[in-house]
């Protein structure tokens, strides 16, 4: 492997690194590279002359990947059937808060898409009977206020 010596700071390096796959496809040659990112077309071959280590391969061990979710999932189910409509924030915040679960709120809502409509189906409810009742209750909250905000009321 090649040793590379070029003064570049870490942000033009991945820069140059970015045009790597257009380089090999075909697409830009190594003067338009240099054009569009800075340094000179000599930096820009060198650059794109080191060889990239390939990451090294997983064998497949056969048996699917354990989620974290997995773990906190009847918990997150027993919350929707309270209350199918939780936003995935307030279940994300409550695992965290009473029971210690740390867990990635990206990782909650991808759940909440496959669980809300399996939980929804287990319940009887149609998605479209859940929103009508969401907003008749947004209904009766306002006119409560006595301040007719939305046209439905």
């Amino acid at each position: 492997m090649t040793e590379l010596k070029v003064d570049l700071d870490p942000h033009r390096w991945l820069e140059l690194s970015r045009y790597r796959g257009l380089f090999e496809s075909g697409v830009m040659s190594q003067r338009q590279i240099a054009k569009e990112t800075g340094p000179h077309r000599r930096t820009v071959a060198k650059c794109l002359s080191v060889q990239v280590p390939a990451a090294p391969e997983r064998e497949p061990s056969g048996r699917p990947r354990k989620r974290l979710v997995d773990e906190v999932a009847p918990l997150i189910d027993a919350m929707l059937r309270s209350e199918i409509l939780l936003k995935g924030r307030v279940i994300h915040e409550r695992l965290a808060s009473e029971f210690g679960v740390t867990i990635n709120y990206q990782r909650v809502k991808l759940y909440l898409q496959e669980a809300r409509p399996r939980i929804a189906e287990e319940l009887g409810i149609r998605p479209a009977t859940a929103i009508l009742d969401r907003l008749l209750h947004h209904c009766e909250v306002i006119s409560i206020i006595s301040v007719p905000a939305c046209g439905f009321c």
